[in-house]
C-alpha cells in the first residue's frame, strides 16, 4: 500500500540513519534499492557526508541528466565542495551556484571555499576578496555558513598544508591528508595550527586503521 511512496520514506529513513544513527551501510543498503531522483540524490548526499567526494563529483552529472530542466543549485555547491576536497577548482560550480541560487543559506560556505582554493594557488588577493564577501554576504542559518562567518572574522590565515590536509581528509584521501601534514613546519605553526595537526594527523591514522599511530598522535 505504502508503494507510491517508497522514495520517500527510503529517503526520510537514510536522513535519520545519517544524522541520528551514523550507519552508513545501512544508508547504501536502502538508497540503492531504488534510482528514483530524490533516492539518486540522497545517495549522494549521504556520501558528501561520508567522504566518498568522488562518487559525488561522478554522480551529479547522472542526477542533473534525470531531473533536466529543474533548477537545483544546492547540487552546484555539493559538486563545488566535493571538488575542492580533492583539491580541484570549485570555482565554475561555486560561482553557478552563487548566481543562481536565490536563497541566502550556503552563501557564505561557498564563498569560504572559493577563498580556500584562492589561497591554495597562492593568490592572497583573491583570497582577502573573497574573505570579505563573507562577511557582507548571505546569513548565518546554517552551521557552514556560521564556521565560515567566524573563520572571516578572524585575522588568522590558513596554513596551507594544513587546509589541504583538512580538505583532502574531508574528501576521504587520507594518504595524500597525511603527505600534506608531512609538509608542515612546526616552527612557523601557532598553538591552534599545532593542535590541528595532532588531530588532524591522528584522524587520518584511525581512518587508515593504523590505531597504534592515532594513539601515538
Amino acid at each position: 500500500k505504502l508503494l507510491f511512496f517508497s522514495p520517500e520514506i527510503e529517503f526520510i529513513r537514510l536522513f535519520i540513519n545519517q544524522n541520528l544513527q551514523q550507519n552508513p551501510s545501512d544508508i547504501s543498503e536502502i538508497s540503492n534499492q531504488n534510482d528514483s531522483p530524490l533516492l539518486t540524490f540522497g545517495r549522494i548526499w549521504s556520501a558528501g557526508k561520508n567522504q566518498n567526494s568522488q562518487f559525488v563529483i561522478d554522480n551529479i552529472p547522472k542526477l542533473k541528466s534525470k531531473v533536466n530542466g529543474l533548477k537545483f543549485c544546492y547540487l552546484d555547491y555539493l559538486s563545488g565542495e566535493s571538488k575542492l576536497n580533492k583539491l580541484i577548482s570549485p570555482e565554475n560550480d561555486l560561482e553557478i551556484f552563487l548566481r543562481l541560487h536565490q536563497g541566502p543559506s550556503f552563501v557564505k560556505s561557498a564563498y569560504r571555499r572559493l577563498a580556500w582554493y584562492r589561497l591554495i594557488i597562492e593568490d592572497t588577493l583573491g583570497y582577502i576578496a573573497y574573505k570579505n564577501k563573507i562577511l557582507t554576504e548571505g546569513s548565518i542559518y546554517t552551521d557552514d555558513d556560521k564556521q565560515a562567518f567566524e573563520e572571516a572574522q578572524s585575522n588568522e590565515i590558513p596554513n596551507i598544508s594544513l587546509l589541504k590536509a583538512r580538505l583532502l581528509f574531508d574528501g576521504g584521501d587520507y594518504n595524500r591528508s597525511l603527505e600534506e601534514i608531512n609538509e608542515c613546519i612546526s616552527s612557523k605553526m601557532t598553538l591552534k595550527m599545532k593542535v590541528e595537526y595532532y588531530y588532524r594527523k591522528a584522524r587520518c591514522y584511525q581512518q587508515l586503521k593504523q590505531f597504534n599511530e592515532s594513539i601515538r598522535n
